[in-house]
């Protein structure tokens, strides 16, 4: 989707950013990060955040299956 924002000197800037996990609709605010010295192109917050989440997440899924599949084993 294409945002618009600001940089810290004023100028309007434009930059396309993904939809994902929420899909704003037109006019919906969203949080930006920017470099400073590249303010053309930004990132959502949520995509910063997102490979950690779904990083843990897989983890997480890892250590049950693993869980799971020794107690079985330890059970027949």
């Amino acid at each position: 989707m294409l945002c618009e924002y600001y940089s810290e000197d004023g100028r309007r800037m434009r930059s396309m950013v993904g939809g994902e996990p929420d899909f704003p609709e037109v006019g919906d605010q969203l949080e930006l990060i920017y470099d400073a010295q590249h303010p053309g192109h930004a990132v959502r917050w949520t995509e910063r955040r997102s490979p950690i989440t779904v990083g843990v997440a897989w983890t997480s899924v890892a250590a049950l299956l693993i869980a799971v599949g020794t107690l079985g084993a330890l059970l027949t």
